[in-house]
């Protein structure tokens, strides 16, 4: 299993994150995967990231070299890749990430119709505890349907509902909120989630509250949050909702993630549980 390492966002430059990232890549050695590392991974050209030209040439290299491409880490600029890339040559891979990055997934089906995943990165692999994530990565490789969780899904609204998979990190998302490359379609279900560290209560019912005055939210047939620090907060804000609402806590900043599909047909059903259909 060959998968191949970009740094679209940040790139990995701190002592500690350097010491994680190294972690993760022997720990995806230790679970089967031929690992590729981008020559610009380690790029500090523009202080905590490389160029916009550094990181377009390690993922057309890399997208060459094999289907699956992981990112080594979130950050915050991502979006300046959009106007720049060709989507042509990157069209048949397939994008795994959190964070930041995931704006750029959502824009690569609304240009491509491309599927990507909302999954961990290769830092916060060398964190991991458990080889939960890597059992994910596995099943995407292997083209199992299978979304794992490591516990029951907390149910906010109970229901059922269906529809394209797209989002992810809010702060991230609302970069490109408006442009042309956000997708929406009449039936979608919304990832929705945001670092509590770095998005407080305030900051995250305000975002909420930007998704809902651009009409994305009455398109929404349900709704995944991430792990966050307080459940009765999500339920009140989304009390209104009278769709399919779940808290998903292996999506997310700081977690074992899953891997969820952006592009793929999902449902939510009546106990909570998540499939692709």
């Amino acid at each position: 299993m060959k998968i191949g390492i970009i740094a679209p966002a940040n790139s990995i430059t701190k002592k500690e994150d350097i010491s994680l990232f190294k972690k993760g890549v022997k720990l995806l050695e230790l679970n089967g995967f031929n690992v590729i590392v981008g020559k610009n991974v380690f790029s500090d050209k523009e202080g905590i990231c490389g160029t916009i030209e550094e990181k377009l040439e390690d993922i057309y290299n890399i997208a060459a070299q094999t289907k699956y491409l992981i990112c080594a880490t979130g950050g915050v600029n991502s979006n300046n890749l959009l106007n720049k890339i060709d989507f042509e040559k990157i069209k048949n891979n397939v994008f795994i990430g959190n964070s930041n990055p995931v704006l750029l997934f959502n824009a690569f089906y609304k240009v491509n119709k491309q599927i990507s995943y909302i999954g961990p990165n290769v830092k916060s692999l060398g964190k991991a505890k458990t080889n939960f994530s890597f059992e994910c990565l596995k099943d995407i490789v292997n083209n199992k349907k299978t979304i794992r969780t490591e516990e029951k899904n907390i149910i906010i609204n109970k229901g059922t509902g269906e529809g394209i998979a797209y989002g992810g990190n809010v702060q991230s998302l609302r970069r490109i909120l408006g442009t042309k490359y956000f997708p929406i379609n009449k039936k979608m279900i919304l990832y929705i989630e945001a670092d509590p560290s770095e998005t407080n209560h305030i900051e995250f019912e305000s975002i909420i509250e930007q998704f809902t005055q651009a009409g994305i939210l009455k398109k929404c047939t349900g709704i995944i949050i991430g792990k966050y620090d307080d459940n009765d907060f999500i339920k009140r804000i989304f009390n209104d909702y009278k769709i399919p609402i779940i808290i998903c806590n292996n999506l997310g900043h700081n977690v074992n993630n899953n891997l969820l599909p952006i592009g793929k047909k999902i449902r939510i059903n009546e106990d909570g549980t998540i499939e692709v259909i």
